[in-house]
């Protein structure tokens, strides 16, 4: 792997106020994504339409992640993903519609589980880890950084495979963007994923691609990071604006990731 030039990096800054409005020395993370696109889930002929309707990630779309103290924000296209932890509150703006939608954290993934699973032995559906290889030297960004591999199956014959990069050289704590991806992981399992198996705590993910395995194929998602940086930004940036309207977290209109 050929690092890229490392960015600049800036020292935490303390707490500050610029004109009455609270801001903070927050880190940014840009990411770039390469995606092999499943359908996407669709509520059935019967249903009412989706009030949003929010496709899965596609390749050459750009990922922000703005972390922050106890809280992070996730801005992708169309798309808002807000966790508050010290509020325990997992958010989904929708700025194009004025819409949000909001969810109690920590999740009870059950109740987002899909259709398919359901009345399935809970035991079929959970996955174990069958490979894991690593900790490998590496580096990415011009930092230091190790290298996993890992692949997982369960009892349906439902086979992942993942790669990832992690560093700890890094200007912040991770455990806000571990705890948001954890999140959106599991609502797209229902609570039964397999994220949980991996070593990913304390570590940034760098580099991050996984891939369901079939006989002859794969179906992969990739997202690399490109740039991190250090900047004030306004408090507000983690909260839902004000004047948007609430609707209901729909995971067959809504793809988290």
């Amino acid at each position: 792997m050929t690092p890229f030039p490392g960015p600049r990096v800036i020292r935490l800054l303390p707490l500050v106020l610029v004109a009455g409005t609270t801001v903070w020395a927050d880190v940014i993370i840009k990411m770039k994504v390469e995606a092999d696109v499943i359908a996407d889930p669709e509520r059935g002929p019967q249903s009412e339409p989706c009030r949003v309707s929010i496709p899965s990630a596609r390749t050459g779309d750009i990922l922000i992640l703005t972390l922050g103290a106890d809280r992070v924000r996730l801005d992708r296209p169309a798309m808002s993903i807000i966790l508050r932890l010290d509020q325990q509150r997992l958010s989904f703006v929708f700025p194009g519609e004025k819409k949000y939608a909001s969810l109690k954290y920590p999740i009870a993934y059950q109740k987002y589980q899909s259709a398919m699973w359901l009345g399935l032995d809970p035991g079929l559906v959970e996955f174990r880890l069958e490979t894991l290889t690593g900790p490998e030297k590496t580096s990415a960004l011009g930092r230091a950084a190790v290298k996993y591999s890992a692949t997982m199956a369960n009892d349906l014959r439902t086979r992942w495979r993942a790669t990832f990069v992690l560093t700890t050289d890094f200007p912040g704590d991770p455990g806000p963007v571990l705890a948001l991806r954890n999140a959106i992981h599991n609502l797209q399992f229902g609570g039964s994923g397999w994220r949980g198996l991996l070593p990913l705590a304390g570590g940034l993910p760098l580099i991050w691609e996984e891939a369901l395995r079939q006989p002859e194929t794969e179906f992969k998602y990739r997202e690399e990071t490109v740039e991190i940086e250090q900047r004030e930004v306004s408090s507000g940036t983690y909260d839902v604006p004000e004047g948007f309207v609430k609707i209901e977290y729909d995971p067959a209109c809504i793809q988290a990731r």
